[in-house]
């Protein structure tokens, strides 16, 4: 798993910071685009639905580059498929919105959000117990 550090907290001049990027997963032709936290989560999310198109942050707070990524791909509909922590974490759950906001902007977007029991945390979880229980 790829981890991101930073010694920026740590030295006022000298600190490294971490940059985050966008991930993009699946068939990119497709004009529904799942959007969640995590390349590796996405990329298993994508895998277990059939090449879905996922776009994928370093985490709720990490979005920069994401409107243009969803731009570029040309999506016309966005899924919400992020973590169900958003339940109980008020942090999250303003990243999210926060995030929602700004996708919002994109013209003639449809915007939905996926949401699934909250004993699985992410959308990789819960795609997996739907293959297993098959």
């Amino acid at each position: 798993m790829a981890r991101r550090f930073s010694s920026r907290d740590k030295h006022l001049t000298n600190g490294t910071r971490s940059y985050s990027w966008i991930h993009v997963t699946g068939d990119r032709t497709r004009k529904r685009a799942y959007i969640t936290e995590g390349p590796l989560k996405g990329d298993v999310a994508s895998y277990l639905a059939n090449d879905a198109l996922f776009v994928c942050t370093g985490g709720v707070n990490a979005t920069n580059g994401l409107k243009g990524t969803l731009e570029d791909l040309g999506v016309t509909e966005i899924v919400e498929a992020m973590d169900m922590d958003q339940m109980v974490n008020p942090q999250v759950r303003n990243g999210i919105l926060t995030m929602r906001k700004e996708i919002l902007k994109i013209p003639n977007i449809k915007y939905s959000k996926y949401s699934w029991n909250p004993a699985y945390k992410g959308v990789d979880d819960y795609f997996l117990s739907r293959v297993a229980a098959m």
